[in-house]
């Protein structure tokens, strides 16, 4: 966490998500401006901690790469990523701003987070 840059990140609360973590997403760039020489990867954390705890992939397989879930919550993940990986990507690859992504994500509970 300590390479990307956290004013460039965006949080999905739990509601929104579908999975009991808060969901962050980020544009994949290091500070000052260069692209990150890791792969896409959303991180979660608890709803009042400051800590990511957990790291994991936006591949076709996503991968825990930093921390620990059980399985169901990584399933849910997983699903997750799935279902908004292209909008995920494109934000990662500073194709799409914040509002546009966060306005595009999905819950896994087949809710739209704008409630459309």
């Amino acid at each position: 966490m300590k390479h990307i840059n956290t004013w460039a990140m965006s949080n999905i609360y739990p509601d929104n998500s579908g999975i009991p973590h808060v969901v962050w997403i980020s544009i994949g760039l290091l500070n000052g401006g260069k692209r990150s020489p890791h792969s896409p990867r959303i991180w979660l954390t608890s709803k009042s901690g400051s800590n990511f705890n957990v790291t994991v992939t936006i591949e076709d397989e996503p991968k825990l790469i930093h921390g620990n879930l059980d399985t169901v919550t990584f399933d849910k993940v997983k699903q997750f990523i799935t279902l908004n990986r292209d909008v995920l990507i494109a934000h990662w690859n500073d194709e799409t701003d914040s509002y546009k992504a966060l306005t595009q994500i999905k819950s896994i509970n087949s809710q739209h987070m704008s409630g459309t």
